[in-house]
């Protein structure tokens, strides 16, 4: 996108999600956006597959910034149910 930025000098880390999320044994709550253009949907979802259970995958509306506003009663919502007894 911008191939004058030195992405991997400044990028110190390496975020395997995939690794740590095979990891996690407690409920796990993914919340995504077909509308992110940051990280594909799909990739959303091959997150949520890697999860071990209890997990639920909430679809929310909007971008990678501004999904948790244009989607906030259901995120709201989804986020009740997910930490509710």
């Amino acid at each position: 996108m911008y191939p004058y930025l030195p992405v991997r000098l400044l990028a110190r880390f390496d975020y395997n999600a995939l690794n740590y999320i095979r990891k996690v044994h407690c409920p796990v709550l993914i919340i995504h956006s077909p509308e992110d253009e940051i990280v594909p949907f799909s990739q959303g979802h091959l997150l949520f597959e890697s999860a071990n259970s209890p997990k639920e995958f909430l679809e929310i509306r909007g971008s990678h910034n501004d999904g948790f506003l244009e989607s906030a009663e259901r995120y709201a919502a989804g986020l009740d149910k997910f930490i509710s007894p």
